[in-house]
């Protein structure tokens, strides 16, 4: 009965633009794994996708077009991290509680991966802009969990923009530094950090209010019960 009620409140929730393509995709893709393909082994596959990760953005120094193996990464570690929750449902593994913690983590490394990969490209001047960019991301994760455990709501995406568009983004810039100049990478790097805080900063302002009423309400309900003992 716990491990129902806490796969029901993990659910991610909220809306992003890929999200109805990302369910069809997993439906159809599912009932055709191989039987030996459990869950946790796409849950760790992330360990490898960071290896492409890093390894693309540390060779990129020397050749940029290396950020083709960056994206490779970054969007295998799309389909493992869609797939992983859902091939563990799709055959009741029960691994709900493991899944929920090491999915996260991952989720918090394969981004540190990112940064870090993003670090051998960034001017020496401007390389402090990315510790700022990965203390607001992991902000961002603080956010999500504190969220999830004062309401029971997992919500992962706001405005039609989730993880997923993430990844798009990340891949779509790697793309523009490949064909165009690497010299475009510190505007590029300005207007995602100032994005970054306006996102947090709006999440944080919404999710405080809901909580703020959520907390009222049962102040209220807990006073009307209190004077109305018989009811």
């Amino acid at each position: 009965m716990e491990h129902k009620r806490f796969n029901k409140l993990a659910d991610k929730r909220g809306f992003w633009l890929l999200k109805s393509t990302e369910d069809t995709f997993a439906k159809t893709v599912i009932p055709h794994l191989p039987p030996w393909l459990e869950t946790y082994h796409l849950t760790l596959a992330t360990f490898l996708w960071i290896g492409f990760i890093l390894l693309g953005g540390y060779l990129s120094i020397q050749n940029i077009h290396y950020l083709w193996l960056m994206s490779f990464g970054v969007f295998a570690q799309a389909i493992t991290d869609r797939l992983d929750g859902e091939v563990g449902r799709y055959r009741n593994t029960g691994l709900i509680k493991w899944g929920f913690y090491m999915d996260h983590f991952l989720d918090y490394l394969f981004l540190c991966a990112i940064v870090i990969s993003y670090w051998f490209l960034t001017p020496y001047e401007y390389k402090y802009i990315l510790f700022v960019v990965l203390a607001i991301s992991a902000a961002y994760f603080v956010h999500v969990i504190l969220y999830f455990g004062a309401t029971g709501q997992l919500e992962l995406a706001k405005e039609g923009f989730g993880p997923s568009e993430f990844r798009v983004l990340v891949i779509i810039i790697n793309t523009m530094l490949i064909f165009l100049d690497r010299i475009i990478f510190v505007p590029l790097l300005l207007i995602f950090f100032g994005l970054n805080i306006f996102y947090l900063v709006i999440n944080i302002y919404r999710a405080q209010k809901k909580i703020w009423d959520i907390d009222m309400k049962l102040k209220h309900q807990h006073q009307k019960t209190s004077h109305n003992p018989r009811s």
